[in-house]
């Protein structure tokens, strides 16, 4: 009996003790587990940091990006050139003075094969054309003004408003010629005469006067004569074939 009671209790004790081992084992265990997870936990939240670290900073923001104004070149604008309507004719006269005698029509409104046939019949286009006059007097210049006392004055300074008058600079001469043109044009536009007539009429004054031409409608009962009918044929050899045809 005494024998089997001390198995029992030695049994007991071995018993005892391995439930202390196993207790003491899986705690160890699990501590060694816990450990590690946090050390991996660790280790991903360095490698995180040590990512953020690496990225760099923008150096543009949304803000900075919608309130930059884009840059917008301004191409200029082709200008136009002011004599492309003009009739490039071949004739003997400088472009320049073509060009000048253009734009003096075009702000009298006067029709440029016009002005400019009726030059050709007055100078042939020489600026510094001299014709004698049986009276003594000379016509000068690209619109022969005539020299009679108080004539170029006339013209050049009352008329075109030209101080120190030369008929021989094509420019004043063109000035000259037009103003005369205005003044027998908007004479006889008060007498009533309008129309193609109203050029005839003109044109014929400008050649011999106003008294003069009167004379003539009185004594042959027409306003056509030899001077407006040339400049007239001047003007269909610069439409049909774009040069004067002698």
């Amino acid at each position: 009996m005494p024998t089997r009671r001390f198995l029992l209790l030695v049994l007991i004790v071995i018993l005892i003790v391995a439930l202390i081992v196993v207790a003491f084992g899986f705690k160890g265990c699990t501590t060694q587990s816990e450990q590690s997870v946090a050390q991996l936990v660790l280790s991903e939240t360095k490698e995180i940091e040590l990512i953020a670290l690496e990225i760099p900073t923008p150096t543009i923001t949304p803000t900075s990006i919608i309130t930059t104004k884009p840059t917008i070149t301004i191409l200029p604008t082709p200008t136009k050139d002011p004599y492309e309507d003009m009739p490039k004719y071949n004739i003997e006269l400088d472009k320049k003075i073509q060009q000048y005698l253009w734009d003096k029509c075009k702000e009298h409104k006067w029709n440029y094969d016009l002005i400019l046939s009726q030059l050709k019949l007055e100078s042939d286009l020489d600026p510094n054309c001299k014709s004698h006059n049986k009276n003594g007097t000379t016509d000068c210049g690209l619109a022969q003004i005539n020299n009679a006392p108080g004539n170029m004055e006339w013209y050049g300074e009352e008329l075109a408003g030209i101080e120190n008058f030369d008929p021989f600079n094509p420019y004043h001469s063109i000035d000259a010629c037009i103003a005369g043109m205005n003044f027998y044009r908007t004479y006889w536009q008060k007498q009533g005469i309008e129309g193609k007539t109203l050029i005839r009429y003109s044109l014929n004054s400008y050649n011999m006067g106003i008294n003069g031409f009167k004379k003539y409608v009185n004594n042959t009962g027409t306003s056509s004569r030899g001077y407006d009918r040339v400049i007239a044929k001047y003007e269909c050899q610069l439409k049909e074939k774009g040069k004067f045809v002698e």
